[in-house]
């Protein structure tokens, strides 16, 4: 329904200029250098930020980019360059790695991928060894994990740590 030359949905008013907003928002560049040399560090953007900002309800927003295709445009330029922006500062190491990577999964789709290739002459032994090498470099000692099961060619395999 439009009132007044503005698009209104479920008592929330959206209006041409709010797929501006959202790119100017989050067009920025990750970090930017002082004049004296030194590298300020720009605060990673976000949907929540953005809403906030402008005081839009998060539900609303999702429905306007249902809704009209000029915002979900904008808004998979805003993914794009909370993805840039989180990479090159993260590759920079400016954020926490843990809290990076919780980003990167979490709010961009990212996942970590590890291939265990297995042929017939591979053990059951060596599948579990080859396991237990890749949990060792998600450091789950440090989370006190002893026990875990992974798919592994369709079979689940149940791996125990008790070197710790």
């Amino acid at each position: 329904m439009m009132v007044d030359g503005k698009f209104v949905i479920r008592g929330q008013t959206y209006s041409l200029d709010i797929p501006n907003k959202l790119v100017k928002y989050f067009d920025i560049e990750p970090f930017v250098k002082g004049e004296d040399g030194k590298v300020e560090i720009n605060n990673l953007p976000t949907l929540v930020g953005f809403c906030a900002k402008y005081k839009i309800n998060r539900k609303k927003f999702y429905d306007w980019i249902k809704a009209y295709p000029e915002m979900k445009e904008a808004y998979d330029f805003a993914k794009m360059k909370e993805e840039e922006i989180l990479v090159a500062n993260g590759l920079r190491k400016h954020y926490d790695p843990t809290f990076a990577k919780f980003i990167a999964m979490n709010n961009l789709g990212m996942s970590e991928k590890k291939e265990i290739t297995n042929n017939a002459e591979t053990t059951d032994e060596q599948k579990r060894k080859m396991i237990a090498e890749y949990m060792m470099d998600l450091k789950l000692k440090e989370a006190n994990v002893v026990e875990w099961e992974m798919i592994v060619d369709g079979e689940v395999v149940v791996v125990e740590w008790n070197e710790w």
